[in-house]
Order: C-alpha cells, then sequence, then structure tokens
C-alpha cells in the first residue's frame, strides 16, 4: 500500500473534522457538568407533572367529543339503531349514577368523619369536676 498525499482540499476537510469533534467533546463536557442528579430529577419531576397533565387534558377533550357525538347520534338513523342495539346509552348513564353515588357517599362519609372528630374536641375540651372527697379523722 502507498501513502496517500494529502492535497489541500483534503487537509481542510481534517482541520474542520478535528475542529467539529473538539466543538462537541468540550460541549458534552459543558453539558456534564451543569448536570447534576437534583436538576435532573427537578427536569423529570417536572416533565412527569405536565405528561401526566397533558394526558389528562387530552382525555378530557375526547369524553367530551364522544358525549357530545352521542347526544347527538340519535338523529342518525343508523347510529339511533347501533345506540338502541348495544344500550351503551344506558350503560354510560348507569356508570354515571355509580360514580355520583360512591362520590356522595365518600362526601357523607367525610362528614360524619368530621362531625365526629369536632364531638371529640369538644368533650375533650369540657373540664370534667374533679371532686376530692373530705376525710376527718376523729381521735377521741
Amino acid at each position: 500500500m502507498s501513502n496517500k498525499v494529502l492535497d489541500n482540499k483534503d487537509k481542510a476537510d481534517l482541520k474542520l473534522l478535528r475542529f467539529e469533534i473538539q466543538s462537541l467533546t468540550e460541549e458534552v463536557a459543558q453539558m456534564n457538568s451543569n448536570s447534576t442528579f437534583l436538576k435532573l430529577a427537578l427536569k423529570g419531576f417536572i416533565n412527569g407533572i405536565f405528561s401526566a397533565l397533558g394526558a389528562t387534558i387530552g382525555f378530557t377533550l375526547v369524553i367530551i367529543f364522544l358525549a357530545q357525538a352521542f347526544k347527538g347520534a340519535d338523529k342518525v338513523p343508523l347510529l339511533d339503531t347501533v345506540l338502541q342495539r348495544t344500550q351503551i346509552d344506558k350503560i354510560i348513564d348507569y356508570q354515571l349514577e355509580q360514580i355520583q353515588s360512591s362520590e356522595d357517599e365518600e362526601q357523607t362519609q367525610d362528614e360524619q368523619d368530621q362531625q365526629e372528630q369536632n364531638s371529640d374536641e369538644q368533650d375533650q375540651a369540657i373540664p370534667t369536676p374533679s371532686v376530692t372527697p373530705e376525710v376527718t379523722i376523729n381521735n377521741e
């Protein structure tokens, strides 16, 4: 094999390549020095919060859209037949009633717990009189 002599264009390309490698190496080193565990954890936590928030909003919009579509579905003959056969509107109404009743039960239970706690606090706040019997000894 013979040694290839580099012409000026190849030398310029090689110099440019070395410069880019050095720049990238410095940039990676700077990124690594600025990234502490706490920063990475905080960034991950914030990304997770906003991802969950975005997914929740997106899911809510899809549900609202589907609910509106089902409300108007009885006006479309084909969808009306599908709704009558599957009775999905009754299933949705039943599920909504179940959710509402469970929320009402939780609220009622919370109110009862609060009343019991207030009652216990009032019982503790009322001082009970302490009566010490008087004892007299007659030495006759």
